[in-house]
């Protein structure tokens, strides 16, 4: 299954990369990879039922600049974020979903 969104695509991941979902934890978040980037950050995610995740890049100011994901998710997904026209700079990606809130920084290099 695969999910399009506005600058991002999300896709059931294989396992291999996908982080297993905590004890206790409704949302896990692996590590931005690779990092730093150029042109695509991916995130592995899981949860641990089905539910609406929003993962959102925001730059140091606080601003929104790209939304990577907006909809359903019901396991493990990668989500990959397309960072070619952002500037070179760190950057948020803050994840929401199950009542949870993961956020992982990253760097767009040039």
């Amino acid at each position: 299954m695969s999910w399009h969104a506005c600058f991002g695509t999300v896709a059931e991941a294989g396992g291999a990369t996908a982080p297993a979902p905590s004890a206790g934890e409704p949302l896990t978040v692996s590590a931005v990879a690779p990092n730093p980037t150029a042109s695509r950050a991916v995130v592995a995610l899981a949860v641990a039922a089905p539910t609406d995740v929003r993962a959102v890049v925001y730059d140091m100011l606080g601003r929104q600049v790209v939304v990577a994901l907006d909809g359903p998710v019901s396991a493990a997904a990668e989500v990959a974020v397309d960072v070619a026209g952002l500037s070179a700079g760190t950057y948020v990606l803050r994840l929401t979903g199950a009542g949870a809130a993961v956020s992982r920084t990253f760097t767009v290099a040039r």
